[in-house]
């Protein structure tokens, strides 16, 4: 199947939200945890890799 550059435009704007809403995430973590965002973004990354 040959995609169109709208449907790539589509996945590409997908895939920004989910980084976006990863990183508010990973932010929301180091704030009420106060661990640092290293560690924080490791924690979205294995609830990330769980969801799958």
């Amino acid at each position: 199947m040959t995609q169109t550059y709208a449907h790539q435009k589509e996945l590409h704007e997908a895939r920004i939200d989910i980084k976006i809403l990863e990183k508010l995430f990973a932010n929301v973590i180091t704030e009420g945890t106060n661990c640092s965002p290293f560690e924080s973004d490791k924690n979205v990354q294995s609830y990330h890799i769980d969801m799958i």
